[in-house]
């Protein structure tokens, strides 16, 4: 397999920028290495141009890439209507969820159900992983830490794709506990609510940056303001995107700090790193920390 150049689709699902820094450091390297690869982001608008399911492309493509956010242990509800969408025809797909807190438990087996879905459409799962980035909710790593995620990515992009090349396949049987799934359906039953704890500060100017970048089209700019619909998934792009800082949220899972990846690059711009050690200290951090140990 590794004597041919690979057709890849490369499909992802980003809130707040951490999976599409994936998905352009995996098209990146795809074309170092020669390979063909497309990119599609989900977005509901395109979802809604064709209601039948798009099989047009799978019999030329050799892969096809799944990549998302991990919510309450599973993928965000997009991500099952663009599968739901599909005909796989026996393609092969390499699932890769990206979580702030890496394969430990709780998270083990946020891909069950995404693989599940997958195959029941015709796909062939041939390999899944959990890369991570910085998380966007509830507490990040310093600044420290999340600059040495960053610069990790590129490695443990490069081992996917050797190992797919070689024809390497890496799956798990891991299932979600009855503790993540009760917690998966309560926040997929109740997340449309986060947009009630949203607050509209004085400094909205009614820009229309939210309505333009909800992945949902969950916002509509009525009198020059924001108004929020019912399809929310909690993604937090709108909070922290925000150009003027103007949506603010007291819900406890938002980092008040807000999430701006390009922006802690330039400010960590040239500093030396702490040591991994002192980075992601005690059991809350094991994860992350072996992880970061364990590029090849």
């Amino acid at each position: 397999m590794n004597e041919k150049n690979l057709l890849i689709k490369i499909v992802f699902f980003s809130g707040t920028g951490g999976v599409r820094r994936v998905a352009m450091e995996l098209q990146k390297q795809c074309l170092h290495r020669n390979d063909k690869c497309v990119i599609e982001e989900i977005r509901v608008d395109l979802l809604k141009q064709d209601q039948e399911p798009c099989s047009a492309e799978t019999h030329i493509l050799d892969f096809v890439f799944l990549l998302y956010p991990v919510h309450a242990f599973d993928a965000p509800e997009i991500v099952y209507r663009w599968i739901d969408r599909q005909e796989g025809s026996g393609l092969r797909a390499i699932v890769v969820s990206v979580s702030g807190g890496g394969s430990g438990w709780p998270n083990i087996g946020t891909r069950s159900e995404i693989k599940e879905a997958l195959e029941n459409r015709g796909f062939a799962i041939f390999y899944e992983k959990m890369l991570i980035m910085p998380s966007n909710w509830l507490v990040t790593p310093c600044d420290d830490g999340a600059i040495a995620l960053l610069k990790i990515l590129p490695f443990k992009i490069k081992k996917i794709l050797d190992d797919i090349c070689k024809g390497k396949q890496s799956l798990l049987s891991e299932k979600k506990g009855l503790f993540q799934r009760w917690i998966s359906l309560m926040e997929k039953k109740h997340c449309s609510g986060f947009v009630k704890t949203i607050k509209i500060a004085d400094t909205c100017n009614g820009c229309g940056w939210c309505a333009r970048h909800c992945a949902l089209e969950n916002i509509v700019i009525e009198n020059k303001k924001p108004r929020f619909l019912d399809q929310c998934i909690m993604c937090f792009q709108c909070v922290y995107g925000c150009p003027q800082k103007a949506l603010v949220s007291r819900h406890f899972q938002v980092l008040q700090q807000g999430y701006d990846l390009d922006a802690l690059e330039k400010r960590m711009a040239g500093r030396s790193l702490k040591p991994l050690d002192q980075c992601f200290k005690g059991i809350f951090w094991r994860s992350v920390r072996e992880y970061c140990e364990s590029v090849d």
